[in-house]
């Protein structure tokens, strides 16, 4: 900050420092003539704060400049890697949504309850038999992470894979009108709530990629 803005900023300071210390005798109004003081005193001040934000304005508007190029050079920059980012969960999406991959899901799922129970059953009777299930079971869990991996680990990153349901609008007259012209907002709210059909709607589930690097 040069010396002029410096000493700008002190007399402005000042000033307003000054209004501050008038406003405790200002408030202690007891008559008409005094209320009147008190509004002179608070359009002083009105006309004090806008003069005082012209300043500030007038000092911004040179930062806000750069800042303002600085943001739109890196957003040429930021832009093809988002487009990048996108195109690529959607791969992902697609593959991990495809009926063959959902088959290996649906087994991995089985596999892991499957290991549940007998690791659960070992425990509590913890019989050679028993014992051999519960082996046997986690030969089949790894067997199955293998194909359908719950998460994807990288040398340099990792994806995790977070479910959500979706809905798409496929005949708007068809809608119950309860949901009304159709609402998007009333069908997410009923979609998030557990419901999983609704005429005139697609509801499907859809696999979201999380990636951490």
């Amino acid at each position: 900050m040069n010396e002029l803005t410096q000493t700008e900023i002190v007399q402005l300071r000042t000033t307003a420092s000054e209004l501050l210390d008038r406003a405790e005798i200002v408030s202690n109004i007891n008559s008409l003539e005094d209320e009147g003081t008190a509004v002179e005193f608070l359009s002083e001040v009105k006309r004090r704060a806008k003069a005082v934000d012209a300043k500030r304005k007038e000092y911004v508007a040179p930062l806000k400049e750069v800042i303002d190029n600085v943001n739109a050079d890196f957003k040429t920059i930021l832009e093809p890697l988002e487009r990048a980012e996108v195109i690529v969960k959607k791969g992902m999406t697609v593959f991990r949504d495809a009926e063959a991959f959902r088959a290996k899901e649906a087994l991995r799922i089985e596999a892991e309850n499957e290991a549940r129970r007998a690791v659960l059953i070992a425990a509590h009777d913890m019989t050679t038999e028993n014992l051999e299930k519960a082996t046997e079971a986690s030969w089949n869990l790894n067997e199955a992470k293998a194909i359908a991996p719950k998460t994807v680990d990288t040398q340099s990153g990792q994806a995790r894979f977070r479910k959500d349901w979706k809905f798409e609008i496929e005949n708007p007259l068809a809608v119950m009108r309860v949901y009304c012209s159709p609402d998007e907002r009333l069908i997410r709210s009923a979609v998030k709530g557990g419901v999983r059909h609704i005429e005139g709607v697609k509801i499907y589930l859809e696999t979201t990629p999380i990636i951490l690097s």
